[in-house]
């Protein structure tokens, strides 16, 4: 799916040609007929669809992100067209664009009216890649699901950049999301499931017969009845606060289980290791702080980037070693820079998006 270089010159010199083709209309119509016909023919074997339906799937959302370019040129709509001529992946194509329009229709996701729009009537090409992308893996689910079985639906909790949220679930539990996180919920009859997409949660877990377990990156932490915090990313930190939690590879009933001010990290190599902590010291965060305790000033600032729109940067790999310790309004990035400078040698040229760090003498 490459691109040539001279694509927007291309795409200007095609101006006055029915450029896409005219069976080629992009978000929001499809009325095409092209490749579409012989799949609604019925050219392929059901069984072939059900084999490598999904694949086809993910492949056709990638199609449509990439056709969403705005410097699209000449050799990927061939590329595209030999791919579609295949009635399979014309009918998956047809099915990550119907369910689109739909969402379309209903205002589901849809941006502000301020997002750009071109003369075809294109709308929110970035919002309809993201989203094709999003989708597929619904279709997949969906694809993929016993026959005769409704697919279960994620309950989908976020926070944004700088906000502390409490939800509470159906079981009585309650979480609390950190800055920037994302977590997905599925209560069935013998489990309950959270998956930990991104950021950080402290969970409150009620008690029940059913496991109650959080998934992050395949590392999965099921509750004993308990309070603990995950935080996602390329060291996943588990850190209990009270009760028990068995952390392993997957809910298989096996692992490391954790005492009361035990941190388990779990780095990207698959290394392990549990420190002591101060639990309070750790959850500081639900009260809009953020405390360091001996940390190098680059983990500090990397911390208090979490919180804010406004980015820190260390310009001094030397100023960058220095050590921090205190407590912080987390997302107050002047207040954190002007403290700094009562017991570190260093000053700040401050800007409306960035704070660099520059050591003095």
């Amino acid at each position: 799916m490459t691109r040539s270089p001279g694509a927007c010159l291309f795409r200007q010199e095609r101006s006055r040609e029915r450029w896409p083709p005219p069976w080629r209309k992009l978000p929001g119509v499809s009325h095409r007929q092209k490749a579409g016909t012989r799949a609604r023919q019925g050219e392929y074997s059901m069984a072939a669809w059900h084999d490598d339906h999904p694949e086809r799937l993910r492949t056709a959302s990638e199609w449509y992100a990439e056709l969403q370019e705005p410097d699209l040129d000449h050799e990927t709509w061939e590329a595209f067209a030999a791919w579609e001529s295949d009635p399979a992946n014309a009918a998956a194509f047809r099915e990550i664009e119907r369910s689109l329009v739909v969402l379309d229709r209903t205002g589901f996701g849809r941006p502000d009216s301020g997002g750009s729009h071109d003369g075809r009537g294109r709308r929110f090409g970035v919002w309809g890649a993201g989203l094709a992308a999003v989708l597929v893996l619904g279709l997949v689910v969906v694809a993929l699901w016993p026959a005769g079985q409704e697919p279960v639906v994620p309950e989908v909790y976020v926070s944004q950049l700088g906000e502390v949220r409490e939800v509470s679930l159906a079981d009585g539990s309650s979480v609390t999301l950190n800055t920037d996180t994302q977590i997905e919920v599925v209560f069935s009859d013998t489990a309950r499931d959270v998956g930990l997409v991104h950021g950080e949660a402290l969970f409150d877990v009620a008690a029940g017969q059913r496991p109650f377990r959080v998934d992050t990156s395949g590392r999965v932490t099921e509750a004993l009845g308990t309070v603990f915090s995950v935080r996602a990313g390329d060291t996943v930190a588990v850190t209990l606060v009270e009760g028990s939690v068995r952390v392993g590879g997957e809910a298989s009933g096996q692992g490391r289980v954790l005492e009361p001010g035990q941190q388990l990290l779990v780095h990207e190599d698959g290394r392990q290791e549990v420190r002591a902590v101060d639990p309070a010291a750790v959850t500081r965060w639900q009260a809009g702080l953020v405390e360091f305790d001996n940390v190098t000033l680059e983990e500090a600032v990397a911390e208090m980037n979490r919180y804010s729109s406004v980015t820190i940067r260390i310009a001094d790999a030397a100023l960058a070693a220095e050590r921090v310790s205190g407590t912080f309004p987390a997302g107050k990035q002047v207040e954190f820079v002007e403290s700094l400078k009562l017991f570190l040698p260093v000053e700040a040229e401050v800007s409306k998006e960035e704070i660099v760090l520059e050591a003095v003498g």
